[in-house]
């Protein structure tokens, strides 16, 4: 069975939903308001920006983030601490976003990481490595990107699909949510559930136009064509993923590092 073997952080981008919730769906958990509240009372007594990132960084390490794990969704971070690169990002992200902290979001082809924009300098921020993730020398964090274009996942015993485009591209929350819609697509792919697969990457091309999107609807453009799915659901798919196709398209071109 052909799986696709490419996504942010291992093989699938989990659900982040909780983060862009809409007024109708549960708001966030009493507990991560505690952690904000506890947070704001330590920025209160912190001079700058660069000391007030080193606290925050050890805070979330010792009392939100616990367990890697590669299949997580931020709803289970939250609940249970366990994460993974995207989860623990996005962690970092709101938190950073929520204290004016300048950042960008930076997806690579199977990783995602912030670089916090902290006075004259840039720092890395690793979020998956409690001990050694807060990189601030030029000549550190140069040799952590190149690793990180050359970062391939395992296939662990299954014929893999691997992605062809080298991304490395700034995102943003929003764009969080359409990977997020992404990875759930290639999840539900993978369980051979072409129709969810659609319906999901449609999603995710309204949110965030990239290269990837576009790769993973040619595949499934492909999977439907050569599937036993009736003529009726395959007409519906096909046009589904036509324009999924025509969102991603443009910034094909763009996308190369």
């Amino acid at each position: 069975m052909l799986r696709v073997a490419y996504g942010i952080c291992g093989l699938y981008l989990l659900a982040v939903s909780l983060i862009f919730a809409q007024p109708a769906q549960p708001a966030l958990p009493e507990s991560w308001i505690a952690h904000v509240k506890t947070l704001e009372q330590i920025r209160n007594h912190t001079p700058s920006d660069a000391l007030f990132v080193k606290k925050l960084f050890h805070y979330v390490h010792r009392h939100i983030l616990n367990d890697f794990t590669e299949e997580i969704s931020f709803n289970q971070t939250i609940a249970t601490g366990n994460y993974n690169c995207l989860t623990a990002t996005t962690t970092f992200a709101l938190l950073l976003d929520h204290f004016n902290i300048r950042h960008q979001i930076v997806e690579t082809t199977y990783h995602i990481f912030i670089i916090a924009k902290l006075q004259d300098n840039e720092w890395l921020i690793e979020t998956t490595d409690p001990l050694h993730g807060l990189i601030r020398k030029d000549k550190v964090i140069s040799q952590r990107l190149e690793t990180y274009r050359k970062i391939v996942p395992q296939q662990n015993g299954y014929t893999g699909y691997l992605f062809k485009k080298d991304i490395f591209n700034v995102t943003s929350l929003t764009g969080l949510r359409g990977l997020d819609f992404y990875n759930q697509a290639v999840y539900a792919f993978n369980r051979k559930d072409m129709k969810q697969s659609v319906y999901l990457l449609q999603q995710a091309s309204v949110y965030y136009h990239s290269p990837r999107i576009h790769e993973l609807a040619d595949l499934l453009w492909l999977s439907i064509r050569e599937s036993e799915l009736s003529d009726v659901l395959k007409f519906e798919l096909t046009k589904r993923l036509a324009i999924v196709r025509n969102l991603s398209s443009p910034l094909l071109a763009s996308s190369a590092p």
